[in-house]
């Protein structure tokens, strides 16, 4: 039987820091905040936070412990209205789960630096989401419906009367049917929307959230093919 060790903070910095910071960003990018209003995510301080997505040791960066780690992840994810992910350790090498940020099967000497956080259920990371890869496919944008903050402010894309949803519905539960529905039969989609979609994160999030997007994404193939799936599933 393998022994498991706890994963010990100084090992696992890098993968904790990198992993709060981009949960910082997440938070204050979605949720259309500046740095002295993080604190407005419930648990997290503004300085605290801060520190997360400062660069080194030399500036005062900080990484959560990696016990605190899950508990910050569910917190910016009530916050924005999105599903909250297990966090799992993987080695960037191998591409091998390791087991958690407190359980896991790697010797005490095994090299830190080849250590990342991702999600479980193989959901990307906002910073995977949103890098500046032009050669993502369209399916990779649907996962950036999942903030129910957006819907909630009415983003011209993502109406929650276009999709036949009601004030109270998951946000959750939509997107991942449409996701999987891109899955399935992903040439129904690809013949639809072509390969038109090549934006980049400025171009999505470069403007505050909560006005018209410069894109007009409402009008887009990509959501009439959502909504036309949508209504056709429910009869």
């Amino acid at each position: 039987m393998t022994n498991r060790i706890e994963m010990r903070t100084p090992r696992l910095w890098h993968a904790l820091h990198e992993f709060a910071g981009g949960l910082i960003e997440e938070a204050r990018v979605v949720g259309n905040l500046d740095c002295n209003r993080v604190g407005r995510v419930p648990g997290l301080s503004s300085t605290t936070a801060y520190r997360y997505t400062l660069s080194s040791w030399e500036e005062k960066a900080r990484a959560p412990l990696a016990a605190s780690v899950q508990s910050i992840e569910n917190r910016v994810a009530n916050f924005l209205g999105r599903r909250a992910h297990t966090v799992i350790v993987k080695d960037k090498v191998t591409g091998e789960i390791v087991g958690t940020p407190t359980n896991n099967k790697l010797p005490r000497k095994f090299d830190g630096s080849r250590l990342m956080l991702v999600y479980a259920d193989g959901w990307p990371t906002f910073r995977e989401l949103t890098d500046e890869d032009r050669s993502r496919d369209a399916t990779h944008y649907l996962y950036w419906w999942q903030w129910g903050i957006l819907w909630d402010k009415g983003f011209p894309a993502l109406s929650r009367t276009a999709y036949g949803l009601g004030a109270a519905d998951p946000i959750g539960d939509t997107v991942d049917w449409i996701i999987e529905a891109a899955r399935r039969d992903p040439q129904s989609l690809y013949a639809l929307v072509g390969q038109e979609y090549h934006w980049t994160r400025s171009e999505i999030f470069g403007s505050n959230l909560a006005g018209p997007s410069p894109l007009g994404l409402e009008v887009l193939p990509l959501h009439k093919w959502a909504r036309t799936l949508r209504f056709r599933l429910n009869g």
